[in-house]
């Protein structure tokens, strides 16, 4: 995890904030966590692009007795992910200037990583509009049915059967464990947990998740915008956003998940600001991410409206 701070940031601002703010960014996300990751090296500004790489197309031949093989020439892709997000989250600590060296606020990293991750998340289930296909009537909760014709759906459209997710919301989940199929013993195969535990798992092709971030849209009925997919068809772009300049009056770092070795990596970039204000005797952090999110191949990803 590279962490980047200037000179006046004190070894305990960059140690604790980076262990207990990572953690609690990693337990808090869940959509944000599965899709595909662009990292941009060069320090960004809201609403502008990077381009993400997109594989071309590939075409599987019969070779003719004595024939030469032919070859493809894929072009690879771009596709524009607009960094159309700069998310803070800031709060107020009074105290004297000592605050500036050991700053008081630090306790609250973990809910300000809670809610900066909570962020992410809702603009991640944000591009259900852009799905390749939409399927479902608002007001009918989702059902066996609704997962065979997501999985039919996503099927025709020559998404991977591999790494295949279902991002419901809470009602949702409930009316899939009221199922008595998914749920029962026998039916499943797991010796009754589902049951015990009160979870789906892995049901039809698909491991479900379930949030109180999916969308919702007003009615009546009120519409909720479920998304089955294959979380490789969604891309998050980050850019590192710049340091405050030394000799500012401002403490800052940047910090990039990115451990190679760790699973749990969310390969996300955040900064932490600290600054002063000597009138009024307070500091004033704040923890912000700039990023954007864009479907970036629509055939892995299903709308199921309920």
């Amino acid at each position: 995890m590279p962490i980047r701070a200037n000179t006046e940031a004190t070894e305990a601002l960059v140690d604790v904030w980076a262990v207990d703010a990572v953690g609690a960014l990693r337990h808090k996300l869940m959509a944000a966590a599965q899709v595909r990751k662009f990292l941009g090296n060069v320090v960004g500004q809201k609403w502008a692009t990077v381009n993400v790489n997109k594989l071309g197309v590939l075409t599987a031949r019969q070779k003719g007795e004595g024939a030469d093989v032919v070859s493809d020439a894929p072009t690879t892709g771009n596709v524009p992910v607009t960094l159309s997000y700069h998310t803070t989250v800031s709060w107020d600590v009074e105290g004297t200037a000592e605050a500036m060296a050991n700053p008081g606020g630090i306790n609250y990293e973990e809910l300000a990583m809670d809610t900066l991750a909570e962020a992410i998340e809702t603009h991640v289930f944000s591009v259900y509009a852009d799905a390749g296909a939409q399927l479902g009537v608002p007001g009918t909760p989702l059902d066996e049915g609704a997962i065979l014709a997501a999985k039919r759906e996503l099927s025709s459209m020559r998404c991977p059967q591999s790494g295949r997710v279902a991002w419901v919301s809470e009602d949702d989940e409930i009316a899939l464990l009221a199922l008595d199929k998914l749920t029962r013993a026998d039916a499943r195969g797991d010796g009754g947990e589902a049951l015990r535990e009160g979870y789906i798992g892995r049901v039809h092709g698909f491991d479900f998740y379930s949030s109180q971030l999916i969308p919702e849209t007003s009615g009546p009925p009120i519409t909720k915008h479920n998304l089955f997919l294959n979380p490789q068809g969604i891309m998050l772009a980050m850019a590192p956003l710049p340091m405050a300049k030394s000799g500012s009056g401002a403490i800052s770092m940047v910090m990039i998940d990115n451990e190679a070795d760790d699973d749990s990596a969310t390969m996300l970039s955040f900064r932490y600001e600290v600054s002063y204000d000597a009138r009024a005797q307070k500091t004033l952090h704040t923890v912000d991410a700039l990023y954007g999110v864009a479907i970036i191949d629509e055939r892995m990803v299903v709308e199921y409206q309920t």
